[in-house]
């Protein structure tokens, strides 16, 4: 990882997208084993603000849940119901990104 901003918890974390360096400096990023997903799960932790989740799959993924997610997501938060707010979105060679913050 080219910023020594972000710290990776450990040695598993791919490389973030550069867009998204500057809002998560000075965070912890941890891998987690928790939930459902098939996407590679990440929270970041200790920046200036509430914490995130990153969420990542391959970009040539056929079975890719990512962008489907956003929608409902959205969907969801255009409706009342409490649900993670996507920050937003990012594709690159290292796949399909989601950033969304936690729900309280």
């Amino acid at each position: 990882m080219s910023s020594s901003s972000i710290s990776p918890a450990h040695a598993g974390i791919p490389v973030l997208p550069h867009v998204w360096h500057q809002r998560l400096a000075g965070c912890r990023i941890e891998a987690q084993a928790i939930g459902a997903s098939r996407a590679d799960v990440f929270r970041a932790h200790g920046g200036d603000g509430p914490d995130v989740f990153l969420k990542r799959e391959p970009a040539d993924d056929p079975f890719g849940e990512l962008q489907d997610e956003v929608a409902r997501l959205r969907w969801l938060q255009g409706q009342g119901v409490e649900a993670a707010q996507v920050l937003d979105t990012h594709d690159d060679a290292n796949g399909r990104w989601l950033l969304m913050r936690a729900v309280p």
